[in-house]
């Protein structure tokens, strides 16, 4: 199984990669997470996203892009605060209708907090549903979310999402 996980801080992100990694291990699931850092970097690897990912892990506040990439990456879409957002978007509106991935947003908002914008997102399609996860919350919670085939099944050691 492979997790694109889209997260500008390296520190949260390694925290995240070590518990669903020992979560994997328990539920004897291979595991790759894919670390995307920036909002420019995720829709410039859309396609690569879309073909290699499982399961999509999105933080709702992500930078744009890091100095380095300035001079090709151009203004910002929006505000960081809302990155996460335009990105499920994007990734909603590139998956195949027939692809039954699991996408979860985390944030440090509740979910009343941004409750439309959720409802927002899940209105866009009737095949992809996006779940929230609350940074505070258990991580054994967050690889429940991300390992369940979207019918509630977990998925087999030795089948993709798709179950092939």
């Amino acid at each position: 199984m492979t997790i694109i996980h889209l997260e500008d801080d390296h520190l949260y992100a390694e925290y995240i990669r070590i518990e669903l990694m020992e979560q994997a291990k328990s539920s004897g699931l291979p595991l790759e997470i894919v670390r995307i850092p920036s909002e420019w970097k995720f829709n410039e690897s859309i396609d690569e996203i879309i073909t290699k990912g499982d399961a999509f892990l999105l933080d709702v506040m992500v930078r744009w892009c890091y100095p380095e990439e300035d001079s090709v990456a151009g203004d910002p879409p929006g505000e960081y605060y809302d990155a996460g957002l335009r990105c499920v978007k994007k990734l909603i509106n590139n998956l195949p209708t027939n692809a039954h991935r699991n996408i979860v947003l985390y944030t440090v908002y509740q979910q009343e907090e941004i409750k439309s914008e959720l409802e927002d997102i899940n209105h866009l399609s009737n095949f992809h549903k996006v779940n929230i996860f609350t940074k505070c919350e258990d991580t054994a919670h967050l690889w429940e979310m991300l390992s369940k085939k979207p019918n509630n099944q977990q998925i087999a050691a030795n089948s993709s999402v798709d179950g092939a």
